[in-house]
């Protein structure tokens, strides 16, 4: 194998696992009543603490409307671990809060 070769092949290496490593942060949530929900943002290991708010954020307008919203809670980014389709594992980072819509 030339070097050019070589060289091309570890740069396509980079590029797709950086491009697999930049998901981006999603969020799901828990109805608990009353215009309360518990919102988590899951991230993947290198999204920090703001990037998982902002998520946060974003799924509370988008359950809340033209309304307002509070965010409640102080638990810190739990770092934890998922299954990914290649059948290994992941580190992740998740942050929740609960979310209460006003009337």
């Amino acid at each position: 194998m030339s070097l050019p070769i070589i060289f091309k092949s570890l740069i396509a290496a980079f590029i797709s696992i950086t491009i697999s490593g930049c998901a981006l942060s999603t969020s799901n949530q828990i109805e608990m009543g009353n215009g309360k929900y518990s919102v988590t943002a899951t991230g993947n290991a290198w999204d920090n603490y703001e990037t998982l708010f902002k998520t946060i954020n974003k799924k509370a307008v988008t359950l809340c409307g033209d309304s307002n919203f509070l965010l409640g809670g102080k638990s810190p980014v739990v770092v934890t671990s998922m299954t990914i389709y290649t059948g290994g594992e992941a580190p992740v980072k998740e942050l929740t809060r609960m979310v209460t819509c006003e009337p």
